[in-house]
Formats: C-alpha cells, sequence, structure tokens
C-alpha cells in the first residue's frame, strides 16, 4: 500500500542523494515492476515530487529541478532524462544546421528528418504549455527561431 511521502527539505536532499547513488550504482532509473523497497521509495517520492509540482506546491528552482531529474513521465519510462535529452538536442540542432529544419515532404521519405521533426515538435508543444523547464524553454525556442 501506498503511503503519503511529505515533501521537505531534508527529505527532498535525502531524495537527491539516494536517486544519484542509485544511478550511480544500477546505471538507470528505478523501475515501477520492482519489488525493492529502496526502488519503492525512489518511485513514490518521485510521484509525489511530481503531484506537488503540478498543485504548484513547489517553488521555481525545485519545480524546475523535478522537471530536469525526474520528469514528467514514469520514472523508468524517462531513464537518465537530462543527458538524453541533451543528446537528442544535439543531435537535431546539427541535422538541422547540415540540412534545414525538415519538411512534411522529407520526414515522410527520410526517418531522420521525420525523427528530428516530431522531437523538436514535442519540445515545442511542451515549452508552450509550460512543461520544459526554462533553461530547456529558451534553448528550443532559439532553435526554432533559427530555422525561420
Amino acid at each position: 500500500m501506498a503511503y503519503v511521502v511529505p515533501i521537505t527539505a531534508g527529505r527532498l536532499a535525502d531524495f537527491v542523494q539516494r536517486l544519484e547513488v542509485w544511478r550511480a550504482r544500477y546505471g538507470r532509473n528505478p523501475h515501477s515492476n520492482s519489488t525493492n523497497p529502496e526502488e519503492i521509495f525512489l518511485l513514490e517520492y518521485a510521484q509525489a515530487l511530481r503531484s506537488a509540482r503540478a498543485a504548484g506546491r513547489l517553488d521555481v528552482e525545485t519545480s524546475d529541478w523535478v522537471i530536469d531529474h525526474v520528469g514528467r513521465y514514469n520514472m523508468s519510462r524517462t531513464g537518465s532524462e537530462g543527458l538524453h535529452w541533451e543528446r537528442r538536442f544535439e543531435t537535431s540542432k546539427a541535422y538541422i544546421a547540415e540540412h534545414g529544419f525538415p519538411t512534411t515532404a522529407d520526414a515522410r521519405i527520410n526517418p531522420d528528418a521525420r525523427s528530428v521533426r516530431e522531437w523538436v515538435g514535442r519540445q515545442n508543444r511542451a515549452r508552450k504549455l509550460g512543461k520544459l523547464s526554462q533553461q530547456r524553454s529558451q534553448v528550443i525556442a532559439e532553435l526554432i527561431d533559427q530555422t525561420r
């Protein structure tokens, strides 16, 4: 049975430390199908952070940290989200610099163009809905402005 985890500065610091230890040890985020008590704690606290962020109970700095490190989705789905996002951004930026922003026709025949177009589109939508951190929003806005 799940229990409510209080969000305090001490608990948040403890969560951050435990999550970093977990990622260093296993090279991944906790999975939702685990029976490991430590993994279950990390997942429940991550969900509590996402819920508190959605309800507006977190300050801006903590909210941005939650988006960058815990993500909006199930932790097992996001993996090492910060590194993955940066890698996708750099790949998309390099593709756009070399080929320009992919058109719809390009995206229909070229899987790389489709991947870049879809990823940038999803990030732009998340930016407009306020689901990206300030830094990521600014970077995506600059990338989109360059293509126009």
